[in-house]
């Protein structure tokens, strides 16, 4: 019997990185799975996919660095601007 293979089919740790990438970079929940469905995923599929990424404790600790590294950016931008000026400061 014919069974919907689009119903059936288990999202690849590939796409799992790239949902994680994606969110990483503040990509919206709902884009992603957009962009799942395009590719021949079940909505509900990609939904949980994109929603259990989140809790993923090893996401959680990318996420962590991820927002440190943010932080650290906005410092040296912070700081390079300061530089300008105020350039007797950065003697």
């Amino acid at each position: 019997m014919y069974q919907d293979l689009t119903l059936t089919r288990s999202i690849s740790h590939e796409w799992k990185r790239w949902i994680a990438e994606c969110k990483l970079q503040n990509c919206p929940d709902q884009q992603l799975v957009d962009v799942l469905v395009q590719h021949g995923f079940d909505t509900k599929l990609a939904s949980e996919e994109v929603a259990n990424v989140s809790a993923d404790p090893n996401y959680q600790a990318g996420e962590w660095v991820a927002q440190k590294l943010r932080k650290l950016n906005r410092w040296q931008k912070f700081g390079r601007h300061c530089q300008r000026f105020l350039p007797h400061l950065a003697r």
